[in-house]
């Protein structure tokens, strides 16, 4: 009988053998050395097929690991059942590091919605920018908020509204296309948007209802009539009402008049769910009392039963030379208006108006713009900053909350 001589290795979960005739001693030297040259030959190459197969393996494991692990931010907001978001969009969906840091820190993204943007002429809809987030979110398990479904500032030019004119619109025509709207955008984002802007910032800085065309045309019901419509379309998502309350604090006044009208809404069975405050305050402006007057706002929210949500918070650090240490105050202003929200139970979300200092809208907005503004939680490198920390802090510290 035939002896033969076996080779095995391990290869993933699998053996792997090679089998050759022995007896060899009877084939003349020469041969002899060609068969065992041969052998060799192909014991090398099932080694080396194994240790490529072990580092594809391993290389991809660790891929596996960098893109499933979580950052600190985001394990923090997780233990307390609470949602912390930044900015996504079309350019920071373009650049990789972006991407990783968002996927990394963040469990809720802000989509941009304009009407100019989503519905750029009459009832020829673009949900591109939607669709992108859309996936990115569900890949990241990451929740979405809408922004914003009607705001006066960012109708497109085909409605040709202006100070003076409004288009021509009639009451039943202009509640119509606001309807089709905004129910043709809830229900194309469906589950994965948690919560809409339904109207934003439709006060004066003194708490009047602004006199834009939505208003002059629909009168003051079209904010009702929008929630409604919102509803209508998607009775699981929150519904929020954003509004800037000032850079200094908490404009008392305009905060009041915003509360008195939500409790209206509500007594008219409005179904609203949030207050959003955006937050856009700046280090030097601060009044002593600006976290008691945030508390003074989350109070008054419990009071007419709605959550509270922050919504775009960033701090503009200052101009140069005004602190010691700008960023260590631009740290304490973030932990305490997170710790603020945490004392509260129907605080549930805290969001900042983009990721990075190197994008943010300070630098560019057309009016009061400051070139030299790092406002956010992460520098133009993605690196975490003392204002990241101050945050993360503050979800440490909060013992009442679980």
């Amino acid at each position: 009988m035939q002896r033969q001589t076996i080779y095995w290795l391990s290869h993933g979960s699998r053996m792997v053998t090679a089998a050759f005739p022995s007896g060899t001693e009877q084939i003349s030297h020469p041969a002899r050395q060609l068969i065992a040259m041969k052998h060799s030959l192909i014991a090398l190459l099932l080694v080396t097929g194994c240790i490529v197969g072990l580092i594809i393996r391993t290389v991809g494991a660790q891929q596996t690991d960098a893109s499933t692990e979580k950052g600190i931010l985001r394990e923090a907001a997780a233990e307390k059942k609470f949602l912390v978001g930044t900015m996504i969009n079309a350019s920071s969906l373009k650049n990789s590091l972006i991407k990783e840091t968002i996927a990394k820190e963040f469990n809720a993204g802000i989509v941009i919605v304009f009407m100019r943007l989503t519905q750029p002429q009459l009832n020829q809809f673009d949900f591109r920018e939607m669709d992108s987030a859309m996936q990115f979110a569900s890949e990241h398990e990451i929740k979405l908020a809408g922004h914003a479904l009607i705001y006066r500032l960012t109708t497109p030019d085909w409605f040709d509204f202006g100070p003076f004119f409004c288009g021509g619109w009639d009451r039943d025509s202009l509640d119509y296309v606001m309807k089709k709207h905004i129910q043709t955008l809830v229900a194309h984002g469906g589950d994965l948007f948690y919560v809409w802007d339904v109207i934003n910032e439709p006060f004066t800085s003194d708490g009047e209802l602004g006199r834009s065309c939505w208003y002059r045309v629909l009168g003051e019901d079209y904010i009702a009539n929008a929630f409604r419509y919102a509803y209508e379309a998607n009775p699981k998502a929150l519904l929020r009402l954003n509004e800037t309350f000032g850079k200094d604090g908490i404009n008392a006044q305009k905060a009041e008049k915003y509360f008195a009208f939500i409790q209206k809404l509500k007594a008219q069975g409005v179904p609203i769910h949030v207050a959003g405050i955006q937050m856009h305050l700046e280090a030097q402006k601060l009044r002593p009392t600006y976290v008691e007057e945030f508390r003074n706002f989350l109070r008054r929210a419990k009071e007419v039963e709605v959550q509270v949500h922050v919504t775009e918070m960033d701090v503009y650090q200052g101009p140069q030379g005004t602190f010691e240490n700008p960023f260590e105050v631009q740290k304490q202003v973030f932990k305490a208006i997170m710790g603020a929200c945490l004392e509260f139970s129907h605080c549930t979300s805290f969001a900042t108006w983009g990721l990075t200092d190197k994008f943010t809208w300070l630098k560019t907005r057309a009016k009061d713009s400051y070139p030299d503004a790092e406002p956010l939680l992460f520098d133009d490198e993605c690196r975490q900053k003392p204002a990241y920390f101050g945050v993360v802090e503050a979800f440490q510290e909060n013992k009442s909350r679980k």
